[in-house]
């Protein structure tokens, strides 16, 4: 699954904590500013002369750096730098290669990663601080810096250093609740507007034979993340950390709200509205249910979500549409799963740069206007071009890409490294139903409804608690809730106290405490930089 919903943060904090104990243990250079080791170019040209810098750059399954990639050659006709990319495209481990990379000597120029990642590879001493860098060298990040005091609080190293430059978005809609609206109208249904309503038209999906062929063989509610977090927010539950308006910070599968929606969820996968194979039907199960005319509902991508529609060409008068989220069992109405408007992802010089200076001006490069539009919208003249209103206009090779808009754009380099995705190229390259239900939810703030819990740094003792308890904490809320959902144990009160004991024993206790520690300093930072 993608990385940005706002209760799914253990995984990357976990990730950020195994890398505390990785690197290769580099000392700092000394506090003094570097200065420019080549001649500065002209035009706009970062060097005199074309300098190539090395960049480790590894997603996982959704590719690595290489050296053809449409972006880098062209930010390379605007600046003079290009990079060489150090990562294994064969391996798909991205963590695996990232721990190989620290130990290589020298480290590549440019590291891309988690915060965490590079954070601690920082405190370490294997990546540059960038304060002074920025401060001299670097404009664009300096005023997106000072503009926003919480970029920086989520940023930070918690020695105070900041050594990552993040990948950013403009929009918080990422996901969103889709229904067959055709089986709707075949049966006579409204757009369920509450839990109950909601409840009322699986049941009718189930029941009353929508698909018509005479078979009791619809899917009412399907989801290809395996899992059920989308349901749990309609009983105001959820499941990672969560922060209240007045800064306290929980988890959330410690809750009565999380007991209550789980014991309701597991009736209805009792009675048949919710997919069997929920947890084991994969990526593939819009494609499978969708184009088998079985699937009823479920809660998606509206990029990707929008494009099902194509469907209608072989299931006569089929019609899958965003709706707005069902108002809660308190009546609110809202939506949890947001983007961050960090990803979580981005970049840094690492210390074995010998241009730090010439780095730094080819990272501010990526904040700048050119640059932000070339992450976001691709290449002039290629990937789009200039409207009679001023405006970039998308050019048909993105929108009718046989793979999807966005896996075209990642293949040229559109990864989450040290930029900004400019909410308008987002919009551009979804067809009229994505675009629809996106602008719903944004133009609702149906996003904006929940406090959202930030991206945090934790310190070295806190990373040794979180290493000690995250885990055995994790495994076990997600053994019970699969147990309880699939009713292969009851959920009730005598169960309901025997698991919260349980994470007692594991350190529930000191787990959600390293998180309120990192948040009350989050909190304090982002207070004291609004002084300034």
């Amino acid at each position: 699954m993608k990385m940005t919903k706002i209760f799914a943060v253990v995984t990357a904090m976990v990730l950020a904590v195994s890398m505390l104990a990785g690197c290769n243990g580099r000392t700092s250079n000394g506090g003094t500013v570097p200065k420019p080791v080549l001649p500065e170019g002209t035009n706009g040209k970062i060097t005199k002369d074309p300098l190539e810098l090395t960049i480790f750059l590894h997603m996982g399954g959704l590719g690595a750096f290489n050296d053809d990639m449409a972006y880098f050659k062209e930010a390379f006709d605007k600046t003079n730098i290009k990079l060489h990319g150090t990562a294994s495209a064969s391996n798909v481990d991205r963590t695996q290669e990232f721990n190989v990379m620290l130990t290589s000597d020298p480290l590549p120029d440019i590291v891309h990663g988690t915060n965490g990642e590079l954070n601690n590879a920082g405190i370490d001493g294997a990546m540059f601080p960038l304060d002074d860098l920025i401060e001299k060298y670097a404009p664009n990040i300096k005023k997106l810096l000072a503009d926003d005091p919480t970029i920086k609080a989520s940023c930070a190293a918690w020695d105070g250093n900041l050594y990552f430059i993040p990948n950013m978005f403009t929009g918080l809609p990422s996901e969103g609740f889709y229904i067959r609206q055709d089986w709707l109208d075949k049966l006579g249904l409204e757009v369920p507007k509450t839990v109950q309503e909601y409840h009322d038209v699986l049941k009718a999906f189930l029941d009353r034979d929508p698909n018509g062929n005479g078979r009791k063989d619809e899917v009412p509610y399907f989801c290809r993340f395996t899992g059920i977090d989308a349901l749990l927010q309609l009983f105001d539950a959820y499941y990672g950390f969560q922060v209240t308006p007045d800064g306290k910070v929980y988890h959330a599968r410690t809750q009565p709200q999380y007991k209550n929606g789980m014991q309701n969820l597991a009736q209805w996968y009792k009675d048949g509205l919710i997919d069997k194979e929920i947890f084991s039907r994969g990526q593939k199960a819009r494609e499978q249910l969708l184009g088998d005319n079985v699937g009823g509902a479920t809660h998606d991508w509206f990029s990707s979500c929008g494009s099902f529609n194509k469907l209608s060409s072989q299931i006569p008068g089929f019609k899958w549409v965003a709706i707005p989220p069902p108002a809660d069992v308190n009546g609110v109405v809202k939506e949890s799963a947001t983007r961050k408007r960090l990803s979580g992802y981005g970049w840094g010089i690492s210390r074995d740069n010998k241009y730090p200076v010439e780095t730094i001006k080819y990272l501010d490069f990526w904040m700048s206007d050119a640059g932000k539009r070339l992450f976001s919208y691709g290449v002039e003249g290629v990937d789009y071009t200039w409207g009679a209103d001023g405006n970039p206009v998308v050019a048909d090779v993105v929108k009718n890409a046989p793979e999807s808009p966005t896996k075209y754009l990642r293949a040229r380099g559109q990864h989450e490294f040290g930029t900004i995705m400019q909410i308008d190229a987002e919009l551009a390259i979804m067809n009229n139903y994505a675009r629809e239900g996106y602008k719903m939810y944004l133009d609702n703030g149906y996003c904006e409804v929940l406090p959202k819990m930030p991206v945090l740094s934790f310190t070295e003792e806190e990373g040794r608690v979180l290493k000690e308890t995250a885990s055995g904490c994790e495994t076990y809320m997600n053994e019970q809730h699969q147990k309880w959902f699939m009713g292969t144990e009851p959920l009730n009160d005598d169960t309901w106290n025997a698991y919260l004991a349980q994470l007692q024993t594991l350190g529930i206790d000191r787990y959600v405490a390293t998180y309120q520690s990192a948040y009350d300093r989050y909190a304090a930072f982002v207070k004291e930089q609004g002084k300034k």
